[in-house]
């Protein structure tokens, strides 16, 4: 997983997958094991926390707003 030029890329499953969004204010992120926000974990059993990847894209909007995820994918 890597972040630039206001894009995320993703490799699963053999596959090559692109998020970007038209808005170019959108700043995409990957956060792994957080606390503060409580990202990025994932618990197979009870009790025990994993850190695993989560992609967020952050915005500031006001007012009414759409906001579209565009994804490529490619083998």
């Amino acid at each position: 997983m890597c972040v630039s030029d206001g894009e995320a890329q993703v490799g699963w499953h053999g596959r090559h997958i692109v998020f970007s969004s038209p808005d170019r204010n959108g700043r995409w992120e990957i956060i792994r094991g957080s606390d503060n926000p409580p990202l990025g974990r994932r618990s197979r059993q009870f009790n025990q926390k994993q850190p695993i990847a989560t992609l967020r894209i952050r915005v500031e909007i006001d007012g009414p707003t759409t906001i579209r995820t565009h994804l490529r994918v490619s083998s």
